[in-house]
This record gives C-alpha cells, sequence and structure tokens, in this order.
C-alpha cells in the first residue's frame, strides 16, 4: 500500500504548485527588478510597469495609438 500525503495550508486547502515550479498566489514584487509598484500580473507576466515598456516588444506585444 502507497501511502501518499497531502500537506494543507493554515487556510484549509490543499498546498498546490504549479508543474514548472512556480507558487500560487501573489508575487512579491517584479521578475525583472524587483519593483513592488505598478505591476502588470495579467498572463502571468509579473513585471513592472517601466520594465513591460522595455522588453514589451521582445516578447511579442505591439503598441497600438
Amino acid at each position: 500500500m502507497v501511502r501518499r500525503y497531502i500537506r494543507f495550508d493554515n487556510h484549509g486547502g490543499v498546498d498546490m504548485a504549479r508543474d514548472h515550479g512556480e507558487t500560487i498566489g501573489r508575487t512579491v514584487g517584479c521578475r525583472r527588478c524587483g519593483r513592488k509598484r505598478g505591476m502588470i500580473r495579467r498572463h502571468g507576466l509579473r513585471l513592472c510597469r517601466q520594465c513591460f515598456r522595455d522588453i514589451g516588444r521582445d516578447i511579442g506585444f505591439k503598441k497600438f495609438s
């Protein structure tokens, strides 16, 4: 018989993580510079607005108008 252990967090939910090693929930700051304000979290970017302006075109975003 194989025993499987599931760890529960303080809120009663299961401690889950994504397949690629990232934890679920909000992150502290920008993944590039560490700044905590002006975060763009949509689509898993986790960049501040200044870093997004620097590398947005390189990662495939287009500026309209």
